[in-house]
């Protein structure tokens, strides 16, 4: 209530310039983080909601990052083969572009401003790797980058979003809404996101989706069971499934979802080209099972 009313005296005793000042000085401050936020709340209940406000305010910095070190896909490549991406927010900005997305989310406008903005960046990846996300940060995340172009590639790795943050993310990788999404995700990490079998379904639902053009995947650390990967596997099985790169390394898979891993790899419309099955619970049943599915076009490690 504090916060609130703190945030109703600024609107109600500033100008506009005063706003903006106000917001400029005090947006990286921890203190008045929810402040700011009403802020921004009451400035969209207006008429013509004052987004430059915030938008102007999110950093040009970016990082050139290998694409091995992004993704978390640890592949033998040569040099050729590995790229660098542009990446954004620079890992100085990482907060600061968080809690802009928060106040950006408050308002609740996808308009020109932002992507105007997104656009002078010029970046084709994402990093907000280690930033003790949480499934509603998520959701503010979604909100901004659905106003950027060209993203290929998405880390949020080391985070908390749960299954509940996934369903958000997954709002990116579904390219059904032409007339919005001007970007195409080809590289996902949720490592150490505690996914559970419960996000794995949802994810193995987008991956059947016609307009998902989703390749590389990484699930590292995230709790996945046989139960989950049953629901991996019938997305490999389908038609409309793109991915040729999965990482499950340390998750709780056994030789049952070992079975069904297997299978999908026969199965004509899979297109996996890598499986990583390292550190989970497979005994020798389980490991003769990927030495045979290894004379397959798919490179497997366990």
């Amino acid at each position: 209530m504090q916060e609130f009313l703190a945030a109703k005296h600024v609107i109600d005793t500033k100008d506009d310039e005063q706003i903006k000042k106000f917001v400029c000085d005090k947006i990286e401050d921890g203190a008045w983080q929810v402040v700011i936020q009403f802020v921004a709340g009451l400035l969209g209940e207006r008429e013509v909601p004052t987004t430059h406000v915030f938008a102007d305010l999110l950093p040009v910095n970016t990082d050139q990052k290998d694409e091995i070190q992004l993704t978390g896909t640890y592949r033998d490549k040569t040099s050729e083969e590995r790229h660098k991406l542009t990446c954004w927010p620079a890992e100085i900005d990482q907060y600061l572009v968080l809690n802009l997305c928060k106040c950006l989310f408050e308002i609740d406008e996808n308009d020109t401003v932002i992507q105007q903005k997104l656009v002078k960046i010029d970046f084709n990846a994402v990093d907000f790797s280690e930033c003790s996300i949480g499934p509603v940060d998520c959701a503010a995340i979604v909100h901004l980058l659905k106003n950027a172009k060209g993203i290929l590639c998405m880390s949020l790795e080391l985070n908390n979003i749960g299954p509940l943050g996934c369903t958000e993310i997954l709002k990116l990788i579904d390219n059904s809404d032409h007339d919005k999404n001007n970007y195409n995700v080809t590289s996902l990490n949720l490592a150490r996101n505690n996914i559970t079998d419960e996000g794995v379904t949802r994810l193995a639902d987008a991956l059947k989706h016609s307009e998902c053009n989703l390749p590389h995947l990484n699930l590292r650390f995230n709790k996945i069971t046989d139960k989950g990967v049953t629901q991996l596997a019938d997305a490999l099985k389908h038609s409309e499934c793109k991915l040729t790169d999965l990482n499950l390394w340390n998750n709780n898979i056994t030789d049952k979802g070992v079975t069904q891993l297997t299978d999908a790899l026969k199965h004509s419309e899979c297109k996996l080209t890598y499986l990583n099955l390292v550190d989970n619970n497979i005994t020798d049943k389980g490991k003769k099972l990927l030495a045979q599915a290894r004379s397959l076009k798919t490179e497997i490690n366990y």
